[in-house]
């Protein structure tokens, strides 16, 4: 028996519990379903950081100048 037929028969055995188990407990349909939700988000909130984490410190930086320079002009005038 090669690598990838045990590969095979050990994912078909894993899915097939899951499946035994969905059918015989409608608890672990609506678990399997909660942890598919939550993996999306997740994943949606890494997205998310990824595209405008460097975004928002820039602005926060450039914000932070801002304010050091109108408080200098502040305490000049």
């Amino acid at each position: 028996m090669q690598h990838s037929e045990l590969y095979y028969y050990a994912l078909l055995a894993v899915f097939g519990v899951i499946a035994y188990m969905i059918v015989v407990d409608k608890n672990v349909a609506t678990y399997i379903i909660l942890l598919g939700k939550i993996a999306k988000l997740k994943v949606s909130r890494f997205i998310f950081w990824v595209k405008f984490y460097p975004r928002l410190r820039f602005d926060t930086f450039w914000l932070k100048q801002k304010s050091k320079k109108v408080l200098k002009q502040h305490k000049e005038g």
